[in-house]
């Protein structure tokens, strides 16, 4: 309880040291002042509402701009500067204003490039942790997409850390799907490339005939939304391309419906999901094909003959009801009915 008490009052301090810097009653002046808003920053719950009260206020970018700017150690770059990073990446903070807000946040943050450079040298050099590498992949993906003017031109970087595949081979999985969509816009002069395909992981291309058939280690635990077109789009499109589009959306519902089933499979296999037993049909005999009456034809399906039964039908009986249903003997399992008539 104690805990919890010191807990709730220490948060509470920090939004008002929050509040106060950023509405100019308070001036950071050394870096022990800067870390301690920064601190502030991460502790806002809401990161949206954060964002945006650090663009409305009169001083929230000028704090951030300056807190960011104290120091430029290691401790600080896999600290501080990792977790507000990390906490803007939050997908509500872009959804604020199309990106604009996160935007203007990141402008203060890496113009001038000061703190930009250092954490690029510490990427370098091998410095950063797991974090301040996820937050590195992060920071350059965004600027890397970002159309600004004010945003510094990090392209040739991004091709240098893709050329030496220092993300794409990362331990981490969220640093190599970072990686795998800088690849992506590197390689992608479409206007959707950030919601269009590819780059979402290391086996989801452009080119759906690019895509691997055997699923891979980062693309079974992908929790990514997957790409499909609308019908809105594809009908819209060239007459020409719709073929391949449709081809292309087919190749990846199919592709989807396997990784269903073995993440289904797997998680029923270690546990974590409770799963029923498949029912198994041996020994089926071909019965035709039936397509329904000549007078009303109806889509096509496989007849099979089960001769000797199914297994889990075997043991139950039944009695012919007098209207012609079959009901259960048994009063411990629910009633069983069907539509056959008694002459069939």
């Amino acid at each position: 309880m104690a805990d919890q008490t010191a807990a709730a009052k220490r948060a509470a301090g920090l939004t008002k040291l929050f509040n106060a810097v950023i509405h100019g009653h308070r001036e950071l002046k050394t870096a022990s002042d800067g870390g301690r808003f920064l601190e502030a920053l991460c502790a806002q719950e809401d990161a949206s509402k954060c964002v945006e009260c650090l663009v409305a206020a009169p001083g929230g970018l000028g704090a951030v701009a300056k807190a960011f700017r104290f120091s430029g150690d290691g401790a600080f770059l896999n600290g501080l500067a990792s977790s507000v990073l990390l906490h803007l990446s939050q997908p509500s903070v872009k959804q604020l204003y199309g990106g604009q807000f996160l935007e203007r946040v990141l402008e203060a943050i890496v113009q001038p490039p000061t703190f930009w450079n250092t954490l690029v040298q510490a990427h370098t050099t091998e410095l950063l942790s797991e974090d301040g590498t996820r937050a590195f992949a992060w920071l350059l993906l965004e600027l890397l997409r970002s159309r600004s003017n004010d945003i510094p031109d990090v392209r040739s970087i991004a091709e240098q850390v893709t050329s030496d595949k220092s993300l794409i081979d990362s331990e981490s999985l969220d640093v190599r799907n970072l990686g795998q969509k800088i690849k992506h816009v590197l390689e992608s002069t479409s206007d959707d490339s950030v919601d269009g395909p590819g780059g979402r992981h290391d086996n989801d291309k452009a080119d759906y005939r690019k895509i691997k058939l055997l699923p891979t280690p980062d693309e079974f635990v992908s929790d990514a939304q997957p790409f499909y077109r609308r019908a809105d789009v594809v009908a819209s499109a060239a007459p020409e391309g719709r073929s391949l589009m449709h081809l292309d959306n087919q190749f990846r519902l199919l592709r989807e419906d396997l990784l269903g089933e073995l993440r289904n499979d797997f998680q029923i296999a270690i546990g974590k999901k409770k799963g029923r037993r498949k029912v198994i049909l041996e020994k089926l005999q071909y019965a035709g094909i039936d397509c329904g009456p000549y007078t009303k034809h109806k889509p096509c399906s496989l007849k099979l003959r089960c001769p000797n039964g199914i297994p889990q039908l075997r043991n139950l009986k039944h009695v012919l009801g007098p209207n012609g249903c079959c009901s259960r003997i048994s009063m411990k399992l629910p009633v069983l009915r069907t539509g056959l008539s008694p002459q069939r």
